[in-house]
């Protein structure tokens, strides 16, 4: 051994380390009640004490522009060294629907005829309602009118509102004249 060459490796067992914060992130669904996932490695700060910053390999699962909807979406973010050692974060991003619902059906001036009180019962208009949603199915959409469909109403001007809301709490609404016509003879 004495006078024979040894030939020492240095074996790199570090990880790298990331040191940017990664939180919960929220992004905003399309008309199919979807988002892309952004490239989120461009936001990663990580150093290593061997492989210079630049050669680092960061890597995101799932891959930006995957199609992500829901509250509950994992992306972790992995970064390598060259000695193929690995850090990751992992973080939530949330897919939120803001986008309230369409009302697609017409709403226009309502006659009623009065009783013999002058007044008239408020039928119940919402299953006169049309409306769709980029995330709710139509049948689940929560319709509601105000005043309540039984309340007595009279004279030329009574407002009643439509209500049209989804499930993520998006609202529209619609709201005409409702006119109560008094065609009894006096006697």
């Amino acid at each position: 051994f004495y006078g024979e060459e040894v030939n020492f490796t240095t074996l790199d067992v570090t990880s790298p380390q990331i040191t940017s914060n990664h939180e919960a992130q929220t992004l905003f669904v399309d008309d199919n009640c979807q988002a892309f996932l952004p490239d989120y490695t461009v936001d990663v700060i990580a150093t290593d004490n061997c492989t210079a910053t630049e050669d680092l390999l960061i890597t995101q699962t799932p891959e930006p522009g995957t199609l992500v909807s829901g509250a509950v979406n994992l992306v972790t973010l992995q970064v390598a060294d060259q000695a193929g050692n690995v850090s990751q974060v992992s973080f939530n991003v949330n897919v939120v629907d803001a986008t309230p619902p369409q009302i697609t059906s017409n709403h226009e001036t309502q006659f009623l005829f009065a009783d013999e009180n002058c007044q008239a019962i408020l039928p119940d208009y919402t299953g006169d309602v049309t409306a769709s949603d980029n995330c709710t199915s139509s049948e689940d959409l929560l319709i509601t009118q105000t005043p309540e469909p039984g309340t007595l109403v009279s004279g030329p001007e009574n407002s009643v509102t439509l209500q049209v809301a989804d499930q993520a709490g998006n609202v529209s609404q619609v709201s005409f004249n409702v006119e109560v016509a008094d065609t009894i003879n006096p006697v």
